[in-house]
């Protein structure tokens, strides 16, 4: 049994997966207790989440316009990774990888920010494409063998994946984001429904970079966006893991927290809505990626994942071992 680790530090939020890994290629179980499949060949699995830490340091702030990462936000991102430091130290971990996404990929000053992640964390910190990063969130967020699509919102980009059997027939990386869409269009908050209006355009227009082929109709949503939006569909107070993997959320439902979210200033989404308040300011951005996605490809709701990205970080390592 292999207990590795993963940090994805993306443009809003830094998250760290420890687990222990099977090293056979099927043991019959599999660690989410919704998971409908009984294919023996699912692979690779996690055997134990040991640790699984989410911290918002917004690294992405201001990149939209500046192309810099600032000093203000990298030093959030440091001192959340000593933090993380802390807590890898109590656990004998094999491997460890970390991995920045959208923010750093688009700075021009990333080979300054890599060094200091680097030295804080005390290993080599990549920066992975677009197509690497859907990849590693295909491999996360799959839940059986049968043919599925991904659709990860970040907060500088948004990854659609599709595929089965472990195997992607179709990946993209667009230049939407949570955090993009909020600095590029929202001057204040509650946002005008011009400035919603403007915002949808500019998403739809990405949108139509995707190439419909061979897409099903289960979607699955990962990240901070569907998380959160499940979380306030669901009235918790906080998040539920064990209620929010794989909550299906329909389209009606999401049109109606997404007016929740145009309707109440931040104070009210965080106080009565329970949004994180580093969070509260840029859903509404993710959500409108959700749903202008779920329009263009005509289907009517979405399954909601809690994994993502650092969980294909870690399951990578075991099949780079295989």
């Amino acid at each position: 049994m292999k207990t590795v680790a993963g940090i994805d530090i993306g443009t809003n939020t830094i998250l760290l997966l420890i687990a222990q890994l099977n090293d056979d290629k099927d043991d019959g179980k599999n660690s989410d207790k919704k998971n409908d499949t009984n294919d023996s060949n699912y692979y690779p699995k996690i055997h134990k989440i040991i640790a699984d830490e989410h911290r918002i340091a917004r690294l992405g702030e201001g990149v939209n316009q500046s192309g810099i990462i600032s000093d203000k936000a990298l030093n959030r991102a440091l001192d959340i990774l000593e933090e993380y430091n802390n807590i890898l130290d109590h656990h004998h971990i094999d491997k460890l990888r970390v991995v920045c996404t959208s923010a750093v990929r688009d700075a021009k000053n990333k080979n300054q920010v890599l060094a200091s992640l680097s030295k804080k964390i005390g290993v080599t910190v990549e920066t992975i494409s677009g197509e690497e990063e859907a990849e590693l969130s295909f491999l996360g967020s799959t839940i059986n063998n049968n043919n599925q699509k991904i659709i990860d919102i970040g907060g500088g980009s948004t990854e659609f994946i599709s595929g089965e059997n472990n195997q992607i027939n179709y990946k993209i990386s667009l230049n939407i984001g949570a955090v993009r869409i909020t600095e590029m269009f929202f001057s204040s908050y509650p946002p005008s429904k011009t400035e919603i209006s403007k915002a949808n355009e500019f998403i739809t227009a990405e949108l139509k970079k995707l190439k419909l082929n061979n897409i099903s109709k289960t979607l699955i949503a990962v990240a901070g966006t569907p998380t959160s939006l499940s979380q306030i569909a669901l009235s918790l107070k906080k998040f539920q893991r064990e209620e929010i993997h794989l909550h299906k959320m329909s389209i009606n439902e999401l049109k109606e927290t997404i007016n929740i979210l145009k309707t109440n200033n931040l104070e009210t989404l965080i106080n009565k809505f329970y949004i994180h308040p580093k969070r509260a300011d840029v859903l509404l951005g993710g959500a409108l990626i959700l749903l202008e996605f779920i329009k263009y490809l005509s289907i009517n709701s979405f399954i909601t994942s809690a994994n993502g990205l650092r969980y294909g970080l870690v399951l990578n390592i075991l099949k780079k071992n295989n």
